[in-house]
């Protein structure tokens, strides 16, 4: 069963990989080719996909906090280089040395939904070459498009699908989300956004999930209120307010 969290009895975190975590996906997503976006990396735990990570430098990995929340290092892996852009399917297994939450993370709200994980090998494509993406300075202002990627399941019902998807998303103006979710006790803080599509978007599977504006990695899949639905446009943790907090934490230079 999914496990709903305490927050509000119908406050969904997104995609995880276990029937007992609350879930996302992306509804009405089309198919993606995985060599194009070397970045993206499947967090497994015990053999299992749990959510979407990505790539930011050669052996750190970023995701949402919620992920990796009190999980046994030893049992999780990184999947990587993908030469097909099938789930689980060949690509490089990396195992995971440390898991690093961010210091304020609150599993409650999922305020602060970001960590890293920083991999026991070194993070390189089929060909050798660095697979890294970059992270914006700044958010975009509400009304442009991003792009989110992820192996969430496309169809209500269903938990992940084999095949690594896309779809374009328009940012939310922030007190209009804001007050969309108050209505139904669920507050959007300061450092998370909303981004949706009217009949499609993030939903269960997609934890993690990178949300891409001008090539780079602006935002993470969180959680959601339903599936898709206009009212409720699906949250992301805002990656660029955490630069600072990468940086000194991975001791790396974005």
């Amino acid at each position: 069963m999914l496990r709903i969290l305490a927050v509000a009895p119908i406050l969904f975190a997104c995609c995880l990989g276990l029937p007992d975590h609350p879930s996302n996906r992306i509804l009405d997503g089309v198919d993606t080719d995985a060599e194009s976006y070397t970045y993206m990396a499947s967090v497994e735990y015990n053999k299992n996909h749990r959510c979407a990570g990505s790539i930011i430098s050669y052996n750190w990995i970023l995701t949402v906090a919620h992920c990796v929340h009190g999980l046994d290092t030893e049992l999780l892996r990184v999947r990587s280089a993908f030469v097909i852009p099938i789930r689980g399917l060949m690509g490089k297994v990396s195992a995971v040395n440390s898991t690093i939450l961010h210091p304020y993370f609150d599993f409650k709200t999922l305020d602060y939904d970001i960590a890293l994980i920083n991999t026991a090998d070194d993070l390189y494509d089929v060909n050798g070459t660095d697979t890294n993406i970059h992270i914006g300075l700044r958010l975009p202002l509400d009304g442009n498009s991003a792009t989110v990627f992820g192996w969430g399941a496309r169809i209500i019902g269903t938990w992940f699908t084999k095949f690594l998807t896309n779809q374009t998303l328009t940012i939310v103006y922030f007190n209009e989300c804001k007050y969309s979710y108050e209505s139904v006790g669920n507050p959007v803080t300061e450092r998370m956004f909303c981004a949706g599509l009217v009949g499609g978007g993030p939903c269960q599977g997609d934890s993690g999930d990178p949300l891409i504006y001008g090539n780079r990695l602006i935002g993470m899949m969180s959680w959601s209120y339903g599936c898709g639905e206009r009212r409720f446009p699906a949250v992301f943790t805002d990656v660029t307010q955490f630069r600072f907090w990468i940086e000194s934490t991975a001791g790396i230079l974005l």
